[in-house]
């Protein structure tokens, strides 16, 4: 209730009743929930002006507000502010930008304030070591994850459920079950509660991997332990049976949770629903619908994207149009997914005006394009051009494509002024950089630079991965180069590409400089050990150059933690030992 709320505090400073900083860090709050984070920031500038002196909890409100809608650089703008007006940062300011930075995927700049926060003489708590565990598990460095958990226990803390949760569904989700099956069980060994979330997420797991009989037996467990399954439990189960095309035990079970008095959601029923019009068409569906129904659950926007896809498939472009006027009509707004299905099903029947008219429409609503979004127009336009047997959603079509095709697309989308030129030509630069047209890809860059646009930092991460894919080292150390001119972090995997490839040409002189000049930069010190030495020259079998790097590490006073120390040296003298044998 922002509107009476914003009411209320604008009759306090009439009545006589200044409002302190627990009203403002409430405002703030609540503006920045709303989305309004702009007229938060505003606020408290118009407060600051009148005396007000805010204190850390309405700096970190803002923060919070800003991390939450994506804009890192205006929270690290409050960041250094509050700093400048004498107001420390405290462990929640620190977690907060912290969680920012993994959410966007910049999970090396979250582990460089890690460091900061540290050197502040701030303890970290469970929930910052589990922030930086799941921007690393969403990137996919499960190894890193598993290092940072053992050094939270080797600080004294314990993991939560929380904690628990994201290590076991990362696992899950990289289809290492067993592993996840054994970690769980260590929890239980050590005494760590574990919460129906975490079974759900492992029982979600097993009936992926097609193991329901486990996953069956997993549900019973937890019920032993007196958990009560919920919605998500038996849609777990219902997806695994729908998997397995066992439709009539799934309806059953939906129809047990219903009976049990299960709070229902729309997952199940959508489960269902989405198995029965791929297998049966669009108009199979009507039982489940019914049911969904009579339980009270209302169609959420996966529940509408389903139906819109399958009409789409159909060729049925009215009923998926007209499916999409109900959805807003009941409350429902379309998301990337459904307005990228509709624009695929006009795609797929060569209508062009009509494709470019729901991509201008998903913009204007606030919806920004996505790789698959460019993707299913530019083969859109191949088509037109008489590549008819092109798949428009295979990422084959930027490897086909003619440029004079992409500078087409470009133009028609750039005109169209959904989004910014900056955006869609990063977009373009970083599908060529996946299908190596590295030459294409650099005329982008040139043309965005010439228009006085500024590539992002993911632009310049594709173009090295690219360069080093393609054994062009002497371009991606140009790129490496550029991109830190232009003020932005490089990660560390593209330092570990370019140092691990000057190592084994023999060319250490230049990879200890190249080393030397990351060593300057804010880098977390156990991420640099972890991705350069452990992951980067030993596992490559150069343990010569990684022991000469790591002395390097110490003479310019970058010390690792002691654990990762003791186990770099451990492993340095493993592998020194296994070589002399060999030789």
């Amino acid at each position: 209730m922002v509107r009476e709320a914003m009411a209320v505090f604008a009759g306090m400073r009439p009545d006589g009743c200044a409002p302190d900083s627990h009203v403002y860090s409430t405002i703030v709050h609540g503006l920045c929930g709303a989305g309004r984070a702009g007229e938060a920031a505003a606020l408290l500038t118009e407060a600051m002006e009148k005396g007000f002196v805010p204190n850390v909890a309405v700096y970190n409100a803002l923060i919070d507000g800003y991390c939450s809608t994506g804009d890192l650089d205006l929270a690290v703008d409050v960041f250094k502010g509050m700093q400048s007006k004498g107001c420390l940062p405290n462990v929640r300011t620190y977690t907060e930008l912290i969680c920012g930075f993994c959410k966007s995927g910049k999970v090396e700049r979250a582990m460089v304030l890690y460091s900061r926060m540290v050197e502040a003489g701030l303890a970290p708590n469970v929930v910052t070591y589990t922030t930086l565990i799941q921007g690393q598990c969403n990137e996919g460095h499960l190894e890193h994850a598993f290092r940072l958990l053992h050094s939270m226990e080797a600080s004294g803390l314990v993991p939560n459920e929380w904690t628990c949760l994201v290590l076991i569904d990362a696992l899950c989700k990289c289809g290492r079950i067993e592993e996840a099956q054994q970690f769980l069980g260590s929890l239980v060994q050590k005494g760590i509660k574990v919460n129906q979330v975490v079974y759900t997420s492992m029982i979600d797991a097993l009936c992926k991997a097609g193991n329901f009989d486990g996953a069956h037996n997993l549900m019973q467990k937890m019920v032993t332990e007196g958990f009560v399954p919920d919605a998500h439990t038996y849609s777990s189960l219902i997806d695994g049976l729908c998997r397995e095309n066992k439709l009539s035990e799934a309806i059953s079970l939906l129809d047990d949770m219903i009976e049990n008095g299960v709070q229902a959601n729309a997952v199940p029923f959508t489960i269902l629903i989405d198995k029965h019009v791929r297998k049966f068409g669009s108009d199979s569906s009507k039982m489940i619908s019914d049911r969904m129904a009579v339980a009270g659950v209302k169609p959420d926007v996966v529940t509408y994207t389903v139906f819109i896809r399958s009409y789409c498939q159909e060729g049925r472009m009215e009923d998926a149009e007209s499916m999409m006027i109900q959805m807003i009509d009941h409350g429902v707004h379309p998301n990337l997914a459904t307005y990228n299905t509709l624009i695929k099903g006009y795609a797929n029947l060569g209508l062009v005006s009509q494709a470019f008219s729901s991509f201008k429409n998903m913009v204007d609503n606030g919806c920004k394009p996505n790789d698959e979004s460019y993707t299913v127009l530019l083969g859109l336009l191949l088509k037109k051009n008489s590549y008819h047997d092109l798949v428009t959603n295979s990422i084959n079509v930027w490897k086909i494509v003619d440029i004079k095709v992409l500078k087409e697309l470009l133009e028609e989308v750039i005109k169209l002024q959904c989004t910014s030129a900056s955006y869609i030509y990063d977009c373009f630069i970083r599908c060529l950089c996946k299908v190596d047209r590295l030459e294409e890809a650099k005329s982008f860059l040139v043309g965005m630079q010439s228009a006085n646009l500024t590539p992002s930092e993911d632009v310049y991460t594709c173009m090295i991965e690219c360069c080093y894919r393609m054994k062009l080292l002497k371009e991606a150390l140009r790129f490496l180069d550029s991109m830190v001119e232009r003020g932005y972090l490089p990660r560390l995997e593209s330092y570990r590409f370019i140092i691990c490839a000057l190592c084994e040409e023999g060319s250490f002189h230049t990879a200890k400089s190249i080393f030397g000049d990351m060593l300057s930069k804010e880098y977390n010190c156990d991420e640099i050990v972890w991705k350069i030495l452990i992951d980067g020259l030993l596992q490559n079998g150069n343990t010569a150059d990684c022991s000469r790097l790591l002395s390097f590490m110490e003479e310019q006073n970058c010390h690792p933690s002691s654990a990762i120390y003791a186990r770099l040296t451990s492993e340095i003298t493993v592998a020194s030992e296994a070589q002399e044998i060999a030789t």
